[in-house]
Order: C-alpha cells, then sequence, then structure tokens
C-alpha cells in the first residue's frame, strides 16, 4: 500500500544527496588535476620552446617547432595525462623553465649564458614572489650535458642545492629522473669504445649520488621525491626491441651531418645523436605518469569518498 512520506527523512536524503554530488564532483576535480600546476626545469630532453625563442630558428627543420626531437617531450605526456594541459616555456610566461643546452650549474657552463638549472629555479622563485606553489609538482632533470662536457663533480649537489632552494620557498613535490646511459646515445657510439665507456661511467656515478642523496634529502625536508629510473627506461627499451616496435637502437633518425632523415621515426628511440625520438619521448612521459602517486589531499579525499559509500550501504 502507499504511503505518504514525511518531509523529514526526504529533506535528509535531499541533503545526503546534496553532499554527495558535491562530493563527486570535488572527487573529479581531484581526479583530473590532483596537481595545481606543474615547473619544470631542465635541459634540451624539457625543453619546449626557451631556446628557439631565444634564437629563432633553433633547432631548424626537420625538428618539431620549439623540441629537440621530431614532436612532443616527455613532459607534454606527463602534464597531459595529470589533466595540467599544455606545457608553455617560460618566456612566453608558462612553467616549463628548461632550456636546450643547460647544465645543472655554472661549471661546466650552460650552452646559452644564464640558463643552468640552478638559473632556472632562481628565475623562477623571482616570478613567483619568493613563494613556491605548495601544491604543484616540480620537475628537476639534468646532468646530461654536464656528462657530455666531462665534468659532473658538481653536479649532484647542484641538484641539491636547487631542490632545497624550492623547498625552501614553500614546494612539497619532485619528481627527479636520473640519467640514462649517455654511452648508448649515437654520438657516444659514434666516437668510439672509450667515450662510451666514459659516458657510463659518468652516468652512473651521477645516478649513484642521486640515489644516495634523495631519500636524505627528502625526510630532512618533509618532502615527496619521485625517483624516475630513465637509465633503466633506456636499457630495458633497447632489450626488448625489436619487440617492443623499435627496431633501430643505436642509431639517429636524423643525421644532421649527412644530411639525411630515416622513413619512420616511431622505429627509432634517437631523433639525432642525443636526443630521443617523439615516441620515445612518450613512452618515458607514460613511465613517469605510472609512478606519479596522488597527493595526500586527494588520497585524503578520495577515502572520504569511499567511506561515505559504505555508510551508505549500511543505511541502505
Amino acid at each position: 500500500m502507499f504511503q505518504k512520506s514525511s518531509g523529514r527523512p526526504v529533506a535528509r536524503g535531499l541533503r545526503t544527496v546534496s553532499f554527495v554530488g558535491a562530493l563527486f564532483v570535488a572527487l573529479f576535480s581531484v581526479q583530473a588535476s590532483a596537481y595545481s600546476a606543474m615547473y619544470v626545469f631542465g635541459d634540451s630532453l624539457s625543453d619546449t620552446g626557451n631556446v628557439s625563442l631565444a634564437i629563432p630558428g633553433n633547432p631548424p627543420p626537420p625538428y618539431a617547432p620549439g623540441r629537440f626531437s621530431n614532436g612532443p617531450v616527455w613532459v607534454e605526456t606527463l602534464s597531459a595525462n595529470l589533466g595540467l594541459g599544455a606545457v608553455n616555456p617560460s618566456l612566453l610566461g608558462g612553467k616549463n623553465y628548461a632550456w636546450g643546452g643547460a647544465t645543472t650549474g655554472g661549471l661546466p657552463p650552460p650552452s646559452i649564458p644564464g640558463t643552468s638549472l640552478t638559473q632556472q629555479a632562481a628565475t623562477y622563485l623571482i616570478d613567483a614572489g619568493g613563494v613556491a606553489d605548495s601544491g604543484a609538482l616540480y620537475v628537476v632533470w639534468g646532468g646530461g650535458n654536464d656528462v657530455r662536457a666531462g665534468d659532473v663533480s658538481s653536479t649532484v649537489s647542484n641538484l641539491v642545492a636547487i631542490i632545497t632552494s624550492l623547498a625552501g620557498a614553500g614546494a612539497t613535490n619532485f619528481l627527479v629522473p636520473n640519467l640514462p646511459d649517455i654511452g648508448l646515445t649515437p654520438d657516444a657510439i659514434a666516437a668510439g669504445p672509450a667515450a662510451v665507456a666514459g659516458a657510463t661511467f659518468l652516468s652512473t656515478l651521477v645516478n649513484s649520488g642521486l640515489a644516495a642523496q634523495m631519500p636524505g634529502l627528502a625526510l630532512g625536508l618533509g618532502i615527496n621525491i619521485i625517483s624516475l629510473d630513465v637509465f633503466g627506461f633506456l636499457n630495458n627499451t633497447i632489450a626488448g626491441s625489436p619487440g617492443n616496435g623499435y627496431t633501430n637502437t643505436n642509431q639517429p633518425c636524423f643525421d644532421s651531418g649527412v644530411p639525411s632523415l630515416c622513413p619512420n621515426p616511431n622505429d627509432y628511440i634517437f631523433w639525432d645523436g642525443i636526443h630521443p625520438t617523439a615516441r620515445a619521448h612518450q613512452d618515458l612521459g607514460n613511465l613517469a605518469s605510472s609512478i606519479v602517486p596522488v597527493p595526500q589531499a586527494a588520497i585524503l579525499l578520495i577515502s572520504a569518498f569511499a567511506a561515505l559509500g559504505g555508510l551508505r550501504r549500511k543505511a541502505a
């Protein structure tokens, strides 16, 4: 038999629906973008246009506009996967402070004066008025050009100092990739066995220093440092070929010295003598996305949503 409902249960139900709806909207927002922004400090592996804006036409075609590759670089994939949108260069008011040719500090010097990772971080803090966005993800990746210059004596200490300065201004979430094996690049291979051995040794030396320093640094500063194993990524990608679709793992698709261009860049890991193809960048960006955790605030919100679901089931 139909019974007329009293007002109070209906009101109570409406309040529950409203609360659930608001929580769902908040949860959707968290999932869409768990971080408020992403700031990038790096070299040509992460540059999305600063060099080309400062020096028009560099790098020239067939490089993609503003990229040292044939398409988007890894931080663009990472940002898209995190729901953070375009990764615009800092010279256009964006959050990507990376410059092609950048070293970690003043020695060895960067290709363009004033563009080291140390200076990039300092420029960001000036732009931010000395207060870093505590809800953002900070990508700090450098050292490859230090290795190529043969001087890694200050590489790890420079990266530690950069992270410390950003954390001191309020940054809490960091992604710090290690170096790939520079000895596996076409340029190193072309230079001969001694160059390969030297580049591999210096890459490993930097990575050992990072592995030793990062855990204590995170604990001491009270921050989150996510380590991305690019060394392992490159080695595993080479070992997995050709089953993974890469049929050429040690030659450049584009050789500016000849010049020559391969017919299918997706078959290659390396676009030129040192830089990955857009496909390899995408693979690295997807790997980075898979290890970047949801920040604590988002975890708490998701937990609250799950708990509410449990309460509703009990009440049913």
